[in-house]
């Protein structure tokens, strides 16, 4: 599951990413995950994979964990567990048809039907996951200033959640990078590439990025 949620935040190589989900759908296929509540974990995989592939593969197989999530039992401690993560999955259907609008609209009613945000939690729980998807919605659409109150939520000292935090920081180093805030700008990047160094493919790209932006700053 942690390899599923490091290629959602961008930072892992796509053939592990796609080896993984292929692990998750053999232990939990899609048709079965009723069959399996109870027995296995089903909720927490069963959403990785259908926003995955929302994101990064097959938009008939999310549209089907949509289904699937809507015939587990309700209950549990979010207001609406099922509905929260059946908004995520179709933020991110919309997101990739064109419809950011909608894609915005639908992430913060998955934020809301979920009502568990704290910072002690995992790079492949739906909050931190959730926070990301919509703060880097907000910056496309040029609300900045609530995408970057996200994405201090998922850095330290507030948190660490691996993969999301270190995304979480190059998207800050760059929006304090656009507002020409300098040391802001830095300090972001740099703490991006104290991680990054050393990593696999696709983390290097990210840490290209964030030593090119590094790089772009003027003199200190």
């Amino acid at each position: 599951m942690l390899i599923v949620a490091s290629d959602l935040a961008g930072l892992e190589d796509p053939v592990a990413g796609k080896k993984a989900i292929g692990s998750l759908t053999r232990y939990i296929p899609v048709d079965s995950a009723l069959a399996y509540f109870g027995q296995r974990p089903v909720w927490s995989p069963g959403w990785l994979m259908g926003a995955w592939n929302a994101e990064l593969g097959d938009t008939a197989v999310a549209r089907r964990w949509v289904d699937a999530l809507g015939t587990l039992p309700a209950g549990g401690t979010s207001q609406d567990y099922r509905g929260a993560l059946q908004s995520d999955i179709e933020a991110r259907l919309a997101h990739r048809r064109g419809d950011r609008d909608g894609a915005i609209a639908l992430e913060r009613t998955a934020m809301k039907r979920w009502t568990i945000h704290a910072d002690n939690d995992f790079e492949s729980s739906p909050s931190p996951q959730m926070r990301l998807n919509l703060a880097l919605l907000l910056r496309d659409a040029g609300q900045r200033e609530e995408a970057e109150a996200l994405l201090t939520s998922l850095v330290p000292p507030t948190t660490w959640l691996g993969p999301v935090t270190v995304r979480a920081q190059y998207e800050l180093g760059a929006l304090a990078a656009d507002r020409g805030d300098t040391e802001a700008a830095a300090t972001h990047f740099e703490r991006a590439l104290k991680v990054l160094g050393g990593s696999g493919p696709a983390a290097s790209a990210w840490a290209q990025r964030a030593r090119a932006g590094l790089d772009a700053l003027p003199a200190r």
